[in-house]
């Protein structure tokens, strides 16, 4: 089952700055937009939105979730929102009757999080550069912690651990990162009391509260798998704020059932079940570290260090921790091209209406697979089953399902694979790294940045080698690609950057083939080094089992044992320097083992807000990096006593509020999301507390378990979805968009049909950004939707753009993930646009429409007529690209275009003409694959060699003007700062002729003077009857800056002649004939009583001017 908003999922990118994606990836734009159309803030922290581009009078409302947010400082063009509890809101800009929306997620604060490396620091405001296409999974991802197994490359710095031949001890669990809940309210480890009510009916566990289960062997020294550990306060070498490197939610595109892993072979001794039940279900698969085999150990009062490779977990082909990656398949008959996503086999054959069709016999196939970073020997496929019906609520076409075996080192691994015919689910939405695609390094037009794997959280998080990094040139870059290993295969492939600041970059890489693979597009982001704070990475107890969450908007160790009522921590730990073994840590993404516990002190206060505990630690981690002394401060706080609390809901008119997940909210706390089964049953476990479910009423949970019936104000519809004028089953993602106080508390897809809970009221029914329905609630009742929606899909690469002619103003903006896309649209006449240029022109009629607009890249160098390459310094050129007599783009390549030099663009196939000017210098014809062709420019390339009366070069390094004698048009040129070391004064590519030099800043004697381009000359030489004047400008005693200008006058009459800037430092330059000259220094704070007198007669002359006299 998915959500209705499956085409528009919230994607929570970054723990560090967190960034709600918008849920139409793709909405229209009004000449009137918001500039971003959904926002994240925390607790307590404002956010400012503007209304762009409005002259009107605009409301301000909050549509939903009075009680999250506030609005103020309302203006036409903006308003500042602000958190006041964790949750969910919608803002809305009411123009008359039209209505822009916000959608704004309130999180609770985390503290340890660096706001300095905030993600509202892009540098592009657009709606483009915040509205990923995001990943819809089946359902939402556990937050689990994986185990990961060391690989084989060191990392760059460390403190020897040990010898690589020691690997028969076990490691301890690597502290991974943790999708944590918003809820600062931990689950229980165990649950004692039964389920309230009849046991034929299934306690439903919310999808949040789902323990995953995790192994613990005796005795309780073995080290815990649990969330990395954030500090608290990070007191020496520290910032005040850190950043945090890992992603909430990995975008992940997961088949619709994720079997666990089973290897046939356990280790030993056995792992047992933790004490925390799954109650339900669970659709991600549980890995299974390929060593896990603890020896005996002898009980000690102190924990025995274990031995471990100081080694790089994800430095090796594949992450090491992904336990199964099917990487390429070999088909028994030859298939146009096939995807995959995880174990999901998508077919892709022209013309095939069935699977069966193209693979009669899935036995035949040959897969390759990877198991913790290493190809797997094939050992079988098996349980191979042709299901004829449609998959399980996805609308899918029948498809194989089969068991495939693989041995590793000794151990066999068995996984469920998927394989069905045509593309994957969401193409226009990239997911992970395509199975396995370990990255290198980045290309950014002619700079290359090595790349290596974050060692603490590894998944498509990469730091960049250079801790010096400037990201924005990156930014700025005209192409970016990224050099990557697939099946031991390097690869190159063009990326995109998305977000970025000073600390990180966000790309998407471009779909790309191996053979008839089509690799799909996928997310990952680049972290520039940060040397202020470590990572916990791994650690032991002595004394039960330890973990690291976030509680109460902290990180800290928790002790999960329930303690006895009168016991404190500080029964349990006697030394805890001693019994809290901080085993390894992460700093610069190197691990570090010399670690100590210092300052430990106990606090008799209650550590949570109902002081149902005794008191807590607080401690010092210190860790020695080279040396010197890193601490960081945190806390081991008891798990806090919860308490169960069951019942069933209903609507108003008695209908069971089924298969619903339900916001929980706490009073003066935060909310969690409540699961109800088949039948409206829920079961929680919760802390003392005052609580409401939305819309209901308030509950008191006390010192026992609670059961809580309760009617919600809420009526249950439900129907078909389905588009006219297609038999297809296939439909956008939409959303139910409440008016007024109509408020949607729950909603649903499975397959072609909706259920949602709602609130007595009106709704409409909104996909992209087209109003498809509108429902009107008064019970609960069936109300279909059928959407006039065409769908335009085909072959492709990164993004499009479907204008619609009548209204420019309103488009969508679909991505070919997968080496296709697809987007739907009201009938009408679209632009199809690439890289703002048009370049098709379709009619969409209800019913779908296959486009294929496949391009590829066009570029070359240009070239003066004599075959040298010009350089970019001197580009200021306007190129027309025609195809078939139709304007397809207009390159405009200046020195401050972006990239290097040459020119560069998307095309389809079909043949091009390149005009400059009038004139045509090029044809090129772009068939099935990338195009290099230079450009011939009708322009001679040369340099000017300017001396002085004393033979010195003159360097030309401001603006210089030359207009042509023959047509009069002006060119303008730019030198360099560094000219003088180059041999030439300054350089230009012009067309042949004579030009005149129009007025120069510090050279009054060069305006007059004429040159001539000719196509034999390389270089012209020009001898001027000038000598240096130069000097130091200081004002009251301190350097002028380039705020301050220096005026020439002829002495003798005060005629001005020429003026000029000084540097940075104070410096400034004239080159003058002979003769009587008067300066006088100006700026907005500087008025001089009068000038300085200078004279040239024969020679260079240095002259500082101290002005103190300056008022």
């Amino acid at each position: 089952m998915k959500k209705i908003k499956k085409g528009f999922a919230l994607l929570l990118v970054f723990v560090m700055a967190v960034s709600v994606i918008p849920q139409s990836a793709f909405a229209a734009k009004k000449k009137v937009k918001l500039s971003k159309k959904a926002v994240t803030v925390a607790v307590g922290e404002s956010v400012k939105i503007q209304l762009k581009n409005n002259k009107k009078k605009v409301k301000w409302v909050v549509a939903s979730g009075k009680n999250i947010i506030t609005l103020s400082k309302k203006k036409k063009t903006s308003v500042t929102i602000k958190g006041k509890k964790a949750g969910k809101a919608r803002v809305h800009a009411k123009i008359g009757k039209k209505k822009y929306i916000c959608k704004v997620t309130v999180k609770k604060l985390d503290k340890s999080s660096d706001e300095d490396w905030d993600d509202d620091a892009d540098q592009d405001d657009d709606d483009t550069s915040t509205e990923e296409p995001v990943v819809q999974p089946t359902e939402k991802p556990l937050q689990t912690s994986e185990p990961v197994m060391p690989s084989t490359s060191k990392p760059s710095v460390a403190t020897p651990e040990s010898t690589p031949g020691e690997d028969t001890t076990p490691m301890p669990a690597t502290i991974v990162p943790s999708l944590l809940p918003a809820s600062s309210t931990p689950e229980p480890s165990q649950t004692s009391v039964p389920t309230v009510k009849p046991t034929d009916v299934p306690s439903a566990t919310p999808l949040e509260t789902m323990t995953p289960p995790v192994s613990t062997i005796e005795p309780t020294i073995e080290p815990t798998i649990k969330p990395t550990i954030k500090p608290t306060i990070k007191p020496t070498i520290k910032p005040t704020i850190k950043p945090t490197i890992k992603p909430t939610i990995k975008p992940t595109i997961k088949p619709t059932i994720e079997p666990t892993i089973k290897p046939t072979e356990k280790p030993t001794p056995e792992a047992t079940q933790s004490a925390s039940p799954t109650v339900e279900p669970t659709n991600v698969p549980s890995a299974t570290p390929l060593e896990t085999i603890t020896p005996s150990l002898p009980p000690s009062s102190s924990t025995p260090e274990p031995t471990i490779k100081p080694e790089n977990h994800y430095q090796g082909l594949y992450a090491e921790s992904e336990p199964f990656v099917i990487s390429s398949v070999t088909f028994d008959k030859e298939v146009t091209s096939y995807s995959l996503a995880y174990t999901n086999i998508y077919v892709n054959q022209e013309g095939a209406a069935s699977l069966k069709e193209v693979v009669p016999d899935v036995s035949k196939c040959t897969f390759t697979v990877y198991c913790y970073g290493k190809k797997a020997e094939v050992k079988g496929i098996s349980d191979i089953v042709w299901n004829e019906k449609e998959g399980e609520g996805e609308g899918e076409d029948p498809y194989y399902s089969f068991a495939l075996t693989v041995e590793q080192d000794g151990k066999e691994y068995t996984k469920t694979v998927k394989m069905m015919l045509g593309i994957p689910k969401y193409p226009n939405t990239p997911g992970n790294l395509s199975n396995g695609l370990t990255l290198l390094s980045l290309q950014a037009d002619d700079k290359t940045y090595e790349l290596e794997r974050n060692v603490a959280y590894g998944g498509e998080t990469y730091y960049f080698k250079d801790k010096e990094i400037d990201i924005s040139k990156i930014a700025e870059a005209k192409k970016v690609s990224i050099v990557g290993v697939y099946e031991e295969e390097t690869v190159t492939i063009d990326v995109e950057i998305r977000k970025w600041n000073q600390g990180y970059a966000f790309f998407i890489n471009q779909s790309f083939k191996k053979g008839n693979l089509e690799i799909g597009s996928g997310y990952f982001s680049g972290y520039k080094k940060s040397e202020r704070y470590f990572d916990v990475d791994a650690f032991t107890s002595t004394k039960g089992e330890v973990t690291g969450d976030m509680v109460s908007n902290e990180w800290c160790f928790v002790y999960e044992p329930k303690l006895e009522k009168g016991k404190s921590l500080k029964d349990i730990f006697g030394n805890l320097s001693e019994e809290l073994n901080i085993y390894r840590t992460v700093y610069n993404n190197a691990y570090y083992k010399d670690n100590e516990i210092r300052n430990v002190v106990w606090h008799e206060e209650s550590f949570y807000k109902n002081k149902e505990d005794p008191g807590y630690y607080t401690f010092d981690i210190v860790v020695t990096v080279d040396g010197q002394e890193l601490t960081q401060e945190y806390k081991l706080v008891q798990r806090q006593r919860t308490y169960q609390v069951s019942g069933k809901l209903t609507t108003k008119d008695g209908l069971p509020i089924a298969d619903a997940k339900l916001m929980l909210e706490e009073e003066g706390g935060s909310q969690e999301a409540v699961k109800t089964d088949s039948e409206g049953y829920f079961s929680k476990e919760l802390i003392k507390g005052t609580y409401q479910f939305n819309l209901g009423k308030s509950f008191t949970v006390e010192d026992e378990d609670l059961q809580w019936n309760e009617s919600l104000p809420v009526y249950k519809i439900m129907g078909k979805v389905s588009r006219k004028g297609t038999q297809a089953t296939d439909f956008p993602g939409f959303w139910l968009d409440s008016q007024g106080d109509a408020q949607v508390i729950d909603d649903t897809v499975n397959g072609n049909e909706y259920y949602a809970y709602l609130k007595e009221g009106t709704y409409i029914v909104t996909s992209y950004s087209t109003q498809v329905d509108t429902i009107t609630v008064t019970k609960s009742e069936t109300h279909d939707i059928t959407m006039e929606l065409g769908k335009v899909f085909g072959k492709g690469s990164g993004y499009y753009k479907f204008v619609n002619t009548e209204d420019p103003e309103v488009y969508e903006e679909p991505f070919a993930a997968y080496g296709s896309y697809m987007v739907y649209l009201k009938p009408g006449t679209y632009e199809v646009q690439k890289d703002g240029t048009v370049i098709d022109t379709i009619e969409v009629t209800l019913g779908d429409m296959e486009k294929d607009y496949v391009s590829y890249t066009c570029k070359g160098e240009l070239l003066d007529m004599k075959g040298v390459q010009i350089p970019k310094s001197v580009y200021n050129y306007d190129i027309v690209v025609k195809k078939e007599d139709t304007v397809y783009k207009n390159l405009s390549l200046t020195r401050w275009s972006e990239g290097t030099s040459g020119y560069n663009f998307s095309a389809l196939p079909g043949t091009y003409q390149f005009y400059y000017g009038e004139k045509k210098i090029a044809e090129v014809t772009v068939a099935d694959s990338d195009v290099v062709k230079d450009l011939t420019m009708p322009v001679k390339y040369v340099k000017i060699k300017m001396y002085d009366a004393q033979d010195q070069l003159i360097p030309l390094t401001q603006q210089v003007t030359l207009t042509n004698q023959e047509s009069k048009q002006m060119y303008y040129l730019y030198g360099e700062e560094d000219e003088d070391s180059v041999g030439f004064s300054i350089a230009m590519a012009l067309p042949l002729g004579t030009y005149q030099f129009e007025t120069y800043e510090g050279m009054p004697s060069v305006q007059g003077k004429t040159i001539t381009v000719k196509e034999d000359n390389d270089e012209i030489v020009m001898n001027m009857n000038v000598y240096k004047l130069t000097g130091n400008c200081k004002i009251n005693g301190e350097s002028a800056d380039r705020s301050t200008r220096i005026d020439l006058r002829r002495k003798e009459d005060g005629y001005y002649l020429a003026s000029c800037t000084v540097d940075d430092e104070g410096n400034y330059v004239f080159y003058l004939e002979p003769g009587e000259y008067t300066m006088k220094v100006y700026n907005s704070n500087v008025t001089m009583d009068k000038g300085e007198d200078v004279s040239i007669i024969n020679d260079a002359v240095v002259k500082d001017l101290d002005i103190t006299n300056a008022n």
